[in-house]
């Protein structure tokens, strides 16, 4: 099993990356209580905003669609918002 980097990747950095495998590899997404499942090709791909350190329990992603959150004018990453996709 290969590892995955925590540090932030761009589309463009994916793109490189990707293009370093054969072209008839498969692309797989964990499945939801294990195993995999194919990624499927992504369709209406639109980037979004993001914020960093919405969530504080260890099991869920550090991030947050600004769209999918309440409004909390004290969480210091407000300012920061980030542009992104989810594959």
């Amino acid at each position: 099993m290969s590892k995955r980097t925590q540090a932030p990747v761009t589309v463009a950095e994916m793109i490189i990356a990707l293009q370093k495998l054969p072209p008839e590899t498969r692309v797989f997404t964990s499945g939801y209580e294990g195993g995999y499942e194919d990624a499927g090709l992504p369709e209406g791909v639109k980037p979004a905003v993001f914020y960093f350190n919405e969530n504080e329990c260890g099991y869920y992603g550090p991030y947050e669609r600004a769209s999918d959150i309440e409004i909390d004018y004290h969480k210091h990453d407000r300012d920061n918002p980030i542009t992104g996709i989810v594959l």
